[in-house]
């Protein structure tokens, strides 16, 4: 619990009223770690598919994750672990009846097969035979020898991977393939949570995935040492793959690092306080953040923050004067969409959501017209407010009493 209060990054998803996805996430994914290292194989298989069908239904973030948990099932069966085939055949009727139960009763308003970035009719599919093929490979039983196990075992595998295509080819063009190339340039490429790690700053690299590595290089350890270690280990392995692609997954990996990292303590204790100090420093997420200060200057910016793709002066963001205002719609710079929604009675068209992309296309283009055309993309837009317009402040009227807004003249 102690080093869970400083996991960076994965702490700064669990700031005093920060209620959203990623939160969720983390607490499921904990869920179905311990569910995997559970030692009854029904209640374990039950409890993954259910857990794996919620996050799912949930967002996408964790589908790496999902999947390694699923390898971790599936490879119990092939090595015909005690129990594994009903391991393996309830996480597959559980992951069933999660899904239809999501479709039914969960599934969002916008219900698209044009769309593979959240939960929807593509990711369902692909989750009804995901489960369905558990659920006869677990139904196959424990009594099958070696070599037929390998070859039924293959064959769903290929048959998964032939799925997708036939049943969400949308997935194939990743979860932000619709997303406007536009946008996908100006903005989501400057998302700093959306970047591969390796594209970091050392310092802000080393402040996301410090406690990742640390976490993964001792459950390594730890799972050379007693196999009930390893489906820990790869989900960790599944995190940190994920996380070279975008950083978002480095939240996941902190969580994930913290069981093998208390066990590291505990064992350092009966070798001396020199090894204890250590092995706590080494296990503590804001120690690589202040590491990373040193390394870059500055500290690591916190998980989820993004780079403000449109105005770098116009970072301090809305003020009690512009929630004083009578409420109207507000042209601001994307990033500080959702603080303007939460604290002020005005309405935005810009924020960090990437199927906004009318909204988000009217900043850039009213950020990035030159002086003389930024009257013409402010009618355009229909703000009544506009934060920051910059070189083309003098085209606009400033509103008494609400310093940086403006009003068309």
């Amino acid at each position: 619990m102690l080093l869970g209060l400083c996991a960076f990054p994965m702490t700064a998803l669990f700031l005093p009223g920060r209620i959203d996805h990623h939160g969720l996430q983390i607490v499921l994914l904990l869920a179905l770690a311990l569910s995997l290292t559970g030692h009854d194989a029904r209640r374990s298989g039950l409890a993954s598919g259910l857990l794996v069908g919620l996050s799912m239904a949930v967002g996408l973030e964790m589908a790496p994750l999902a999947v390694a948990a699923g390898i971790t099932i599936a490879l119990g069966w092939l090595r015909r672990s005690e129990d594994s085939a009903a391991r393996l055949g309830l996480f597959g009727l559980a992951l069933l009846l999660t899904t239809f139960f999501a479709a039914s009763a969960l599934r969002p308003a916008i219900w698209s097969n044009a769309l593979c970035d959240g939960f929807t009719a593509p990711v369902a599919r692909l989750l009804l035979v995901a489960g369905g093929a558990a659920l006869v490979l677990g139904g196959a039983g424990e009594t099958l020898p070696a070599r037929l196990r390998l070859v039924f075992g293959s064959t769903a595998a290929l048959l998964l991977a032939a799925a997708v295509p036939l049943t969400a080819s949308v997935c194939l063009a990743g979860p932000y393939g619709a997303v406007d190339p536009l946008l996908a340039a100006q903005w989501l490429a400057r998302v700093e949570e959306a970047q591969p790690l390796l594209a970091l700053p050392l310092g802000t690299a080393l402040g996301y995935a410090g406690v990742l590595a640390a976490g993964l290089a001792t459950t390594a350890w730890l799972a050379h040492r007693d196999r009930r270690w390893v489906p820990l280990l790869l989900l960790q392995l599944a995190a940190l793959a994920t996380a070279l692609v975008q950083v978002r997954a480095a939240p996941a990996g902190a969580a994930l690092a913290l069981p093998a990292l208390a066990a590291l303590i505990v064992a350092a204790r009966e070798r001396g306080q020199f090894r204890t100090l250590a092995a706590w420093l080494g296990s503590t997420g804001i120690v690589y953040v202040g590491l990373g200060g040193l390394a870059t200057g500055a500290t690591a910016s916190p998980a989820g923050s993004a780079v403000n793709a449109v105005e770098p002066g116009c970072a301090g963001g809305p003020d009690a004067a512009l929630a004083a205002l009578a409420p109207g719609v507000v042209l601001a710079p994307i990033d500080l969409g959702p603080r303007i929604l939460t604290t002020t009675a005005h309405r935005v068209l810009a924020a960090p959501y990437h199927r906004n992309a009318a909204g988000n296309r009217a900043a850039l283009a009213f950020y990035a017209a030159p002086p003389a055309e930024a009257r013409a993309a402010a009618l355009r837009s229909g703000a009544t407010y506009f934060l920051c317009p910059g070189q083309a402040r003098d085209r606009f009227t400033p509103v008494p009493g609400a310093p940086g807004v403006y009003r068309l003249r």
